[in-house]
């Protein structure tokens, strides 16, 4: 985790497909530091898509599918 002075506190340290340092572990919205919910839609999105590719249950295909949209 990093220290955030603008949000105040500590946030997760992610990758750009929001997976932490944890493999497997993604985080997304308030527990990411986003609080639009417009953001932390898209970031859901982003995550839950990048998960599946991390389980095997989908391919980068669709990561970039996503990000096209």
């Amino acid at each position: 985790a990093g220290y955030s002075a603008a949000l105040g506190g500590f946030v997760p340290v992610r990758s750009e497909s929001l997976e932490t340092s944890l493999p497997g572990l993604f985080v997304c919205g308030s527990a990411g530091g986003i609080g639009s919910v417009s953001a932390s839609l898209a970031q859901g999105t982003l995550a839950g898509t990048a998960a599946a590719v991390n389980a095997g249950r989908a391919t980068s295909k669709a990561v970039r599918q996503e990000f096209e949209r």
